[in-house]
């Protein structure tokens, strides 16, 4: 069984071979580490196509400084090697809205460059779907944006639609390459609840979710989502529209053992790995530990996970490497 076939066993609860792994390597892990990041993923393969790092070449929200986006964003970095905060919003004022011309000349190079050839044949291979929420926050401002949406303003509703427009033009284009699958990220619940209430959610932003999902089955694409905060409450809306895999906080939702005793089975979970103290504080054994009590929690007949962590500058090539070995 290859990692492609292994991948797709998994999310779809069939038979795979083992658990497959992935690993979500941030800038800063590479600028601790060097090298021994890519050593560490060649003496242990993970199933996906790698995340590589040129540390001289950042993404500009990456980098030391402001940057201004394609959408017309200006960001703000005090750390090289993890993302900034948007510090100017181009809809703060929504009379810019009039105006707004979303980057479709920037959108068609940034596909054509993503999807032109695969990365690493025989690993499975996620196209980017875009994350529609965050980037109306950094368009408008989360603040704003909340009070847009308790109010009921009607711009809130204008924008959302020329977003899905522009994500909707990004899916269908990237379900056209090879890619196996399309990831979405969208960041919907601090560390206590949901951001929005559950209805608003439902009637805002599933809508969106929904479409976009819609476009990746009608081509034949798993779906991948990331979603970081306390979002028990929206997950049984995910299934319903379609996600293949989730990718969440588990360890904030009362861990493996609630999540599993109400999702597993029904969709499968894509990690993670307590990113906020057993990854970057904790012992190798620590993350054994854990490893252990998701397959418990989280496997169906061998299915249903794929061993994931995201790690930084904080976690150590021994972390790193329990994370690569705990699975199987």
């Amino acid at each position: 069984m290859d990692s492609v076939e292994r991948v797709i066993a998994s999310i779809t609860f069939g038979k795979p071979d083992r658990i497959p792994t992935d690993l979500w390597p941030l800038p800063t892990a590479f600028m601790r580490h060097g090298g021994a990041m890519d050593e560490l993923v060649d003496k242990y393969p993970i199933d996906f196509v790698r995340r590589r790092c040129d540390v001289n070449n950042l993404d500009g929200r990456m980098r030391e400084g402001e940057y201004t986006d394609e959408w017309g964003c200006v960001w703000l970095n005090h750390t090289p090697g993890i993302f900034g905060m948007v510090v100017k919003y181009p809809l703060e004022d929504y009379r810019a809205l009039d105006t707004l011309k979303p980057p479709f000349d920037w959108l068609k190079k940034s596909v054509e460059n993503d999807t032109a050839a695969h990365p690493e044949p025989g690993k499975f291979w996620n196209g980017w779907g875009g994350d529609f929420f965050h980037r109306m926050c950094w368009m408008r401002g989360m603040e704003n944006v909340m009070y847009d949406l308790m109010d009921g303003r009607s711009e809130v509703y204008r924008l959302r639609d020329i977003l899905l427009d522009f994500f909707g033009t990004q899916v269908s284009m990237v379900v056209k390459s090879d890619v196996n699958g399309v990831c979405f990220a969208d960041d919907f619940g601090s560390q206590q609840q949901l951001l929005l209430p559950p209805k608003l959610w439902r009637e805002f932003i599933k809508p969106v979710y929904k479409e976009l999902v819609g476009i990746c089955k009608s081509a034949g694409k798993y779906v991948f989502f990331h979603s970081d905060g306390v979002i028990h409450e929206i997950i049984d809306d995910l299934i319903e529209i379609g996600v293949d895999a989730l990718n969440s906080q588990i360890w904030c939702m009362g861990g493996p053992e609630e999540v599993g005793s109400r999702f597993a089975g029904r969709i499968a979970f894509w990690g993670e790995l307590d990113r906020q103290q057993t990854v970057p504080y904790g012992t190798p054994d620590d993350i054994r530990a854990a490893a252990e009590r998701m397959k418990k929690s989280l496997c169906v007949n061998g299915a249903g996970l794929i061993g994931q962590a995201e790690v930084d500058g904080l976690t150590s090539i021994e972390n790193i490497e329990a994370i690569l070995t705990a699975w199987n």
